[in-house]
């Protein structure tokens, strides 16, 4: 496939010049920077989802750096990822979203992020709580620095948890499916 063309109609073509510029585009490499707080999880063999301009393809972590670059005090690692393209579908040298899954968990109690939280006890170590509605369980215990921020009737329980996502967390033990917990408040302001 000709991916490039360097002169014009009536352009002068000295000695030793490319011209055009041709490449096997039935495979591509794709060239990706991960952060370092989901390096550890990339390991070369894993699926890639890709995703160029609305059109869905797959490919393949097959290399992963152990050298970071740091911009703006974040430091990134570049892993190069394989895709099949025989059927033309993505353009090289332009931009593609990917996705990584490095773990994940069927059949699991899922809550949003923000339903967490991380409390010190009296002894000093800390615990993950989330906040139930109803009576008092007997597992419930005291968060008197978070008491201001909960409405009444909601009690802070221990929770085990799992992985996690930018958004969502998984319960492995704690609470069980169906029980209404404290999310967030919600400001609401007027307008006028």
């Amino acid at each position: 496939m000709v991916i490039g063309l360097t002169i014009q109609p009536g352009d002068e073509i000295a000695a030793n010049t490319a011209v055009v510029t041709i490449s096997d585009t039935s495979s591509v490499v794709i060239t990706a920077n991960v952060d370092e707080r989901n390096i550890s999880y990339i390991k070369p063999g894993m699926p890639v989802e890709l995703s160029q301009w609305g059109t869905p393809a797959f490919g393949t972590v097959e290399t992963v750096s152990l050298s970071s670059t740091v911009n703006n005090g974040v430091a990134t690692y570049p892993i190069t990822i394989s895709a099949d393209n025989s059927e033309g579908t993505l353009q090289v040298n332009s931009y593609i979203d990917y996705t990584l899954t490095a773990s994940e968990n069927d059949n699991c109690l899922v809550l949003p992020l923000q339903c967490v939280r991380t409390v010190t006890q009296e002894d000093g170590s800390t615990v993950n709580v989330v906040f139930v509605k109803g009576s008092r369980p007997d597992n419930a215990i005291e968060t008197p620095t978070l008491s201001e921020e909960i409405p009444e009737g909601f009690w802070a329980v221990p929770v085990e948890i799992g992985i996690s996502d930018n958004s969502n967390v998984e319960i492995k033990s704690g609470v069980e499916e169906g029980t209404e917990v404290f999310t967030q408040i919600q400001s609401l302001q007027a307008w006028g």
